[in-house]
């Protein structure tokens, strides 16, 4: 269909397009003027021709000059019922009433003028006139000769005409109501959509953020390290000058295949990368991360109490990240000679501490606080409380050295289940307590 209307538009002349175009541009900017005019037109000729016809239907005429006066104060008007639907209803009624007050006019069996106006009122008048229009209507016809005893049990068919003109006005206007509020709801909701559709990238734009901040933040401090330790022993000691530059390569290789993972599934939604290339972190991979900070210089000891299992994959990837966080933070800002990680497991939670011998209190400030935008401990926090865990973090027991404590509650399986969330405010009371 598309091409054919393509191929249409092709065949036709360029200036009949242009033409088109205009035609309907004056149109809409004339909105409804040109139909009602027409209906207005179509009522004037309709009442014009009842004025050729006698009461017994034969041709006739009249050379009264104000019954087509009257003819077209009940007709004419109707081109500017949508602007002032109350103004024009009154006018052409009030015609319509001189009209049939007035002897020796020809009868017409229908004032079409005032059954437009009544329903123009009942679809477009306001509310406090349109209750109105009944009252109005039946007070109409007592005005324009009819009697009490003809609306009742006489002639009802002119009562019936504008009541039935009332009623499908109402209609018309619960209709275009109840349209423009299914319009309304529907521009709402593709607003809260749109809202949703940008909530969701600023989302994916803070974990990309958070992602880029723990891999380049912790491969960036152990090269720096690294780099710092291998002039001093270069001479030395060549044999751990060698090993520094082997971190120092280690170190990079695994940040860039982490970036490239990452950079790769924004460029692929929806695609997973090659596992070979950019394994995920997660719990799996702490070994190869104590190893890499241990290749740094800073002795760093693994224990896991209890029996693993599957966890699912944000939970995984939030214990990794953890870890990560606590041991760069360590390298960075606690002068410390030798850091633990323990992860617990048990029947009921996963707790994973990373504790440190460094100066503990002196840098919590330092660890708390977000580094060129970074995320800190704070933002490490969000990180696991979004995983359904919490975040404990402050000196060790005894004054020296620093401790960071996750805790996953219920830490649900890969295969999915829900999670008791426990969301306190945990680190910022223990930067409080350290910074007063």
């Amino acid at each position: 269909m598309a091409a054919s209307i393509a191929l249409l538009a092709r065949t036709v002349p360029p200036r009949v397009l242009r033409t088109v175009e205009r035609v309907r541009a004056a149109g809409a900017s004339l909105g409804h003027y040109p139909a009602d005019a027409a209906l207005a037109f179509l009522v004037l000729c309709t009442m014009v021709a009842l004025l050729r016809i006698d009461a017994s239907g034969m041709p006739s005429g009249t050379d009264h000059w104000y019954a087509y006066l009257l003819v077209a104060l009940a007709s004419v008007p109707l081109a500017w019922r949508r602007r002032w639907p109350f103004s024009t209803a009154l006018v052409v009624s009030v015609a319509a009433v001189v009209y049939d007050r007035l002897p020796d006019l020809p009868s017409q069996h229908l004032q079409y003028g005032a059954l437009i106006g009544v329903y123009t009122v009942a679809d477009r008048g306001p509310d406090r006139v349109r209750k109105w229009v009944p009252v109005l209507c039946v007070a109409g016809l007592l005005a324009s000769g009819l009697s009490v005893r003809d609306l009742l049990y006489g002639d009802m068919f002119p009562l019936l005409s504008l009541l039935t003109a009332y009623v499908l006005g109402c209609s018309a206007r619960t209709r275009r109501i109840h349209a423009a509020t299914l319009e309304a709801r529907a521009a709402q909701l593709a607003r809260e959509r749109d809202l949703e559709a940008d909530r969701a990238a600023l989302r994916e734009r803070e974990r990309i953020a958070r992602e880029m901040h723990d891999i380049l933040g912790h491969a960036v401090s152990l090269m720096v390290v690294q780099a710092e330790a291998g002039p001093v022993v270069v001479r030395s000691d060549p044999a751990r000058a060698e090993a520094a530059f082997d971190a120092i390569a280690g170190a990079g290789r695994d940040a860039m295949a982490q970036l490239r993972r990452l950079l790769g599934l924004l460029n692929r939604p929806g695609e997973t990368a090659d596992p070979d290339r950019a394994p995920q972190a997660g719990i799996d991979t702490l070994p190869d991360l104590v190893a890499r900070v241990r290749d740094a210089g800073l002795r760093v000891e693994h224990t896991t109490e209890g029996t693993p299992r599957p966890l699912a994959g944000d939970v995984s990837l939030a214990v990794h990240r953890l870890v990560q966080e606590s041991l760069t933070n360590t390298v960075r800002h606690a002068r410390a000679s030798q850091a633990w990680v323990r992860v617990t497991w048990a029947d009921d939670r996963l707790e994973v501490a990373v504790d440190d011998d460094g100066i503990g209190a002196a840098s919590a400030a330092d660890r708390a606080r977000p580094e060129g935008g970074g995320y800190g401990l704070v933002g490490l926090a969000h990180r696991v409380e979004a995983a359904g865990g919490s975040l404990v973090a402050g000196p060790r027991p005894g004054g020296r050295g620093f401790r960071v404590t996750g805790r996953f509650p219920k830490a649900r399986p890969a295969e999915g289940g829900g999670v008791g969330v426990d969301h306190g405010g945990e680190v910022a009371a223990e930067y409080a307590k350290l910074t007063r």
